[in-house]
């Protein structure tokens, strides 16, 4: 089982809730994201006596993949070439930036890193003021694969705002078995996975490439709303981050 379950309990004393079970909304994130989020989630337990609703979920559908580490680069210098970064063209404007070649990791066993799950941080280190000093590089992903995936594939993470986006949409060369891709991205410190887009599916298939384990660390929030009697709109009224596997 390579999926992270998440239950807690919402506890409602300050709120004279009359029906808390269709009043309140609970949205569960995986690393900040709405594209996969949990919506609408409701209690399994209405605890009336102890004013506490029970999330506790055995369907997997209310599970998230735990997936794996995120892979990353470092391209915040032009004086020397940050981690994961293969070669730098410092000649031409803007600089053409290759990373070192990944490789599948389905089939590997899982191996702890640190990441920031899923993110991007821009920055110069060779200059004062970090984010406003960083140019804009033309940077090469390379994904070597023996035999193209049955799908799509795209770079995929906060760089792309978590869309697959036609920009960042990869090339399969089978002559030298690999996919290759090249987005325009400013210096930073970013954070990607390789997903999959099967013909016909919705969502993008991360575990092709990535893996799935449940070891893996995650940042989790909860977002509890409620609906006041007669409003038209949702209130937020609570707000937790649950980290799995913590290592920080």
């Amino acid at each position: 089982f390579t999926n992270q379950q998440i239950n807690f309990n919402l506890y409602y004393n300050n709120y004279p809730l009359v029906n808390p079970s269709q009043e309140v909304k609970v949205v569960l994130r995986q690393n900040y994201r709405w594209d996969n989020a949990k919506l609408n989630l409701r209690p399994r337990y209405v605890r009336d006596n102890e004013k506490r609703l029970e999330y506790t979920f055995f369907e997997l559908q209310h599970t998230f993949p735990g997936l794996n580490e995120f892979r990353f680069f470092d391209n915040r210098s032009r004086r020397f070439l940050g981690a994961n970064v293969a070669t730098a063209n410092r000649a031409v404007v803007p600089e053409e930036v290759v990373l070192t070649r990944d490789l599948n990791r389905a089939q590997e066993v899982y191996s702890s890193q640190i990441d920031i799950n899923g993110r991007f941080v821009y920055g110069n280190r060779d200059y004062g003021n970090e984010a406003a000093n960083a140019d804009y590089n033309w940077i090469t992903f390379t994904l070597e694969t023996p035999k193209p995936a049955p799908g799509d594939v795209y770079i995929f993470g906060e760089l792309s705002d978590w869309k697959l986006l036609p920009e960042y949409k990869m090339t399969y060369d089978a002559a030298n078995q690999r996919y290759t891709g090249r987005i325009f991205l400013k210096q930073g410190y970013y954070n990607y996975y390789y997903a999959v887009q099967a013909s016909g599916a919705t969502n993008p298939d991360v575990i092709y490439f990535e893996g799935s384990f449940n070891t893996t660390e995650n940042m989790y929030d909860i977002l509890v709303y409620y609906r006041p009697p007669g409003s038209r709109s949702d209130l937020l009224i609570g707000y937790q981050e649950v980290n799995v596997n913590s290592r920080r």
